[in-house]
């Protein structure tokens, strides 16, 4: 067995042990009490925000893909690969991206990459802006939340700096090579050229940081309604610290089933700050989760197929008159 596997294996493994301790400190009949009891006008509220985050991570993936994706194509690709996401194990969920674009018209792996890459920058960063935003709304020391998330900010940047420039390097020592390197280099230079063609234009630099803003905020509130809908009457500036919390924990390389048991932890944490219980919160996290899940596989019932019948209509020989 390969070093690289074995290290996989154990930190599923670790995933799984943490999903069962926390569930279990979450109590799993509270948990079930929590998501039954949610009101309907929650989960309508709460279906609302997540197709409105679903939406604005469309319309930012089809600037990025430099208008060849139109708003409806790029948010069902967004919507067939976020299901995978959410319920499989060690980030595998992460490739039904490649097929989802391929689908959508957009060939090519290293420009996939190229966009997976660039849009979970743009989510990280706007993660550290409402961050340093809660921070500051709730009392938290301004210069030492601001001086933080600014070292946060600028390993997170000098890590894609590195990354893309060993990139480029590799590319172009294959620049010899067989024809499929070839085809990379060239995917590769158009990802650079999109990138570019982006940065050039202030508008829509502006539209897509804002798009990515507006998710987060989606978020929050997506996770208020349900939360609200539950019957706790947790602020919005705790329910903001949750899910900033949450997120951090999602982002551990630790899990078993999507980001659950990594998710409910990082948001569990952010709450006792607050006052709030350990096994509330984690039942609270647990419910909403779950119904995020719900809604996650209701927009790929409609997405996936859409994705699916054009992508064989692209593909049907043509008749002949």
């Amino acid at each position: 067995m390969s070093h690289r596997r074995a290290v996989s294996i154990l930190a599923a493994l670790a995933g799984a042990g943490l999903l069962v301790a926390t569930l279990w400190a979450a109590r799993p009949a509270q948990v079930l009490e929590l998501a039954r009891r949610t009101s309907v006008e929650g989960l309508v509220l709460g279906f609302a925000w997540a197709t409105a985050v679903l939406l604005l991570r469309g319309l930012r993936l089809g600037l990025l893909s430099g208008s060849r994706l139109g708003v409806t194509r790029a948010t069902a690709v967004i919507a067939s690969s976020q299901l995978p996401v959410i319920v499989l194990p060690m980030r595998l969920g992460e490739l039904a991206f490649f097929p989802a674009l391929r689908a959508a018209g957009i060939r090519g792996g290293m420009r996939g990459l190229g966009f997976l890459i660039l849009t979970r920058a743009l989510d990280i960063a706007a993660l550290l802006l409402w961050a340093l935003a809660v921070g500051l709304w709730m009392g938290v020391p301004g210069l030492a939340t601001a001086a933080g998330l600014a070292a946060g900010a600028a390993v997170a940047i000098y890590t894609a700096l590195r990354v893309t420039r060993a990139a480029r390097r590799l590319l172009f020592r294959a620049r010899h090579g067989s024809a499929w390197r070839r085809r990379l280099i060239v995917q590769g230079l158009r990802v650079r050229r999109e990138l570019i063609w982006i940065t050039r234009s202030p508008w829509r630099a502006a539209v897509v940081v804002a798009c990515s803003l507006a998710a987060w905020a989606g978020v929050w509130q997506l996770t208020l309604a349900l939360v609200h809908g539950m019957g706790l009457t947790w602020s919005p500036a705790a329910i903001l610290l949750g899910v900033i919390g949450a997120a951090m924990g999602a982002s551990i390389p630790l899990n078993a089933v999507g980001s659950f048991g990594t998710q409910e932890a990082g948001w569990a944490a952010a709450l006792a700050t607050l006052g709030v219980a350990p096994s509330a919160a984690l039942a609270a996290g647990f419910a909403s989760h779950s119904w995020s899940v719900v809604f996650a596989a209701l927009h790929w019932i409609v997405a996936a197929p859409f994705l699916w019948l054009r992508h064989r209509r692209q593909h049907l020989p043509k008749r002949r008159p």
